[in-house]
């Protein structure tokens, strides 16, 4: 049995319900400036953009967890934050940035007949010798030169996820070329489809070219901001730290004890960050307490400042 807990006192009691005041006013206001969605076709490709103005070119975030309706349409329920899935968009949007998404595989539209929906797809497909990291490399490939073409995107891109958004956010970044990329956001995210339920007793054979830490030294060629809660077994919490250390070691030389870290690195133009939080709820975006607002908000300062970093200087030109 554990320590008993007092009971609040009315000034704890006074700030709480200040705090959910404060919170619920904060997502309405949200949601309240949140622009509508608009859904664009191009062949067989539907995606949809959040922006806060219809004209001219913009850096642009790929935000990717599963149905677009559900990532950009702020309307997630059960949370704190209806705009939980759009992430960082909720906080980039009023900056002058433009929102991108689609279709998972699997999720939404992109249901095949007879597979069944999520992750669990996944698998189905790749038992039946397809591969839904390229399917979803290729069409959001095909989203951003759309972006491009209809003068809504231009320049670097960022891309974020959560979970196995996350995972198709990385995976998409490391196909891509390097110099378009500006950013990476991956929030709880899944790095290796072998410790999900949805693949349990796969063979080794059917996940492993999938796992992100084969593919460390491409990451490292990366901008990357990663958040993870302390107690995900949903995911793994240890999955990401390994993998974040396996890229920021990534050509270098070992430590003094092996296993214990890195030494000598290459120099880098890129930065990494990795935060794990305390989060007893287990697998969502800390902190759940307030939907994950503060941590998307860091990312979104995190992807500003980093284009603000990589900008190219204006040259002067002389008034003869």
């Amino acid at each position: 049995r554990g320590p008993e807990r007092q009971a609040p006192s009315d000034s704890t009691l006074y700030h709480c319900q200040h705090r959910i005041e404060f919170l619920e006013a904060a997502c309405r206001s949200s949601m309240a400036a949140w622009p509508q969605l608009e859904v664009f076709k191009q062949g067989s490709l539907t995606y949809g953009v959040v922006r806060a103005a219809a004209h001219g070119p913009r850096p642009t975030l790929i935000s990717l967890t599963g149905a677009m309706s559900d990532t950009l349409g702020c309307n997630t329920s059960g949370v704190p934050d209806p705009c939980y899935y759009a992430n960082a968009c909720e906080f980039l949007v009023p900056m002058g940035w433009a929102c991108a998404s689609l279709d998972l595989p699997s999720h939404g539209t992109q249901l095949q007949r007879g597979e069944p929906e999520g992750i669990a797809g996944w698998r189905w497909r790749m038992e039946r010798s397809q591969d839904p990291v390229a399917q979803n490399n290729e069409r959001v490939a095909h989203m951003l030169a759309d972006l491009e073409a209809r003068n809504i995107s231009a320049g670097p891109f960022a891309v974020s996820g959560i979970s196995r958004g996350g995972f198709m956010a990385a995976h998409f970044a490391i196909s891509a070329a390097h110099a378009s990329v500006l950013g990476v956001g991956l929030l709880s995210p899944v790095t290796n489809l072998s410790l999900l339920s949805e693949f349990s007793g796969a063979p080794q054979a059917l996940t492993e070219g999938t796992d992100l830490e084969r593919h460390a030294a491409m990451l490292a060629t990366l901008n990357i901001w990663a958040l993870i809660g302390d107690q995900d077994v949903r995911v793994y919490t240890d999955a990401l730290v390994r993998l974040m250390r396996s890229i920021q070691c990534s050509g270098c030389a070992a430590g003094p004890v092996a296993g214990w870290g890195c030494t000598s690195c290459p120099l880098r133009s890129t930065r990494t960050q990795l935060r794990v939080e305390y989060e007893p709820a287990g697998h969502t975006v800390p902190p759940s307490s307030e939907g994950g607002r503060p941590s998307f908000n860091a990312l979104a300062k995190w992807l500003a400042s980093t284009r603000a970093r990589t900008a190219p200087i204006p040259s002067s030109t002389s008034g003869n």
